[in-house]
C-alpha cells in the first residue's frame, strides 16, 4: 500500500548569543508499506524545501545582520515492525532508520568589522533506533521498554571560511 502526504513544520532555533536559525518547512513523500501475519515493513522517501531565516551576531559591535534563503532536503525513512501475539498479549519489535541531506547555500553576512562568509554545505543525518513493546487489549503494560538510538550528524562541507578587518 503506498499513501502520498504533505508536511508542513515551523522551526525556531534561538541561541543564547542572539544568533537565530528557523522557518517553515514543507515537505512531500510516499510511505510504501507491506503487511503480512503480523510483520510490517515500510519504505518512505521524502522531499522538501526549508524557507530559512537566519540572524548572525558580530560580538565586538554588538550587530546582527539577517538573511533568508531556501535550503533543500531529502531522506528516506525504513521501518520494520513485527507483532508476536497470543490472544489479547502482544509482543511488539520494531527497527527504525533515518538517512537524510541537507544543502544549504552560501551567503554572506556584512559587519562593520568584517564579513562572516559560509560556504555552501551539505549535511547528513543517520539515525535507528530499536524498539520491545509489550501490549496487552484495551491497556499497555510496559514490563519491557528497550530503545537503542543512534543518531550520527556530518557536514560534507571540508571548510567554512570567515573572512575579517583589521
Amino acid at each position: 500500500m503506498s499513501n502520498v502526504f504533505v508536511g508542513y513544520s515551523n522551526q525556531k532555533g534561538d541561541f543564547d548569543n542572539g544568533e537565530y536559525l528557523g522557518g517553515d518547512n514543507y515537505v512531500l513523500g510516499v510511505k510504501n508499506t507491506y503487511e503480512k501475519k503480523g510483520f510490517r515493513a515500510s519504505i518512505t522517501p521524502m522531499i522538501g524545501l526549508n524557507d530559512l531565516g537566519v540572524l548572525d551576531f558580530d560580538t565586538d559591535k554588538v550587530e546582527t545582520k539577517a538573511a533568508n534563503f531556501l535550503s533543500e532536503f531529502g531522506a528516506i525513512n525504513g521501518k520494520i515492525d513485527k507483532k508476536i501475539g497470543v490472544e489479547d498479549r502482544y509482543l511488539n519489535i520494531s527497527i527504525d532508520g533515518t538517512y537524510g541531506l541537507q544543502r544549504f547555500p552560501e551567503y554572506l553576512s556584512k559587519f562593520t568589522d568584517g564579513d562572516l562568509s559560509v560556504d555552501e554545505s551539505i549535511e547528513q543525518l543517520l539515525s535507528g533506533d530499536l524498539k520491545f513493546h509489550i501490549q496487552k487489549l484495551y491497556q499497555v503494560i510496559l514490563l519491557l521498554n528497550l530503545i537503542l538510538e543512534l543518531a550520527l550528524k556530518r557536514n560534507l562541507n571540508d571548510t567554512i571560511n570567515i573572512t575579517a578587518k583589521g
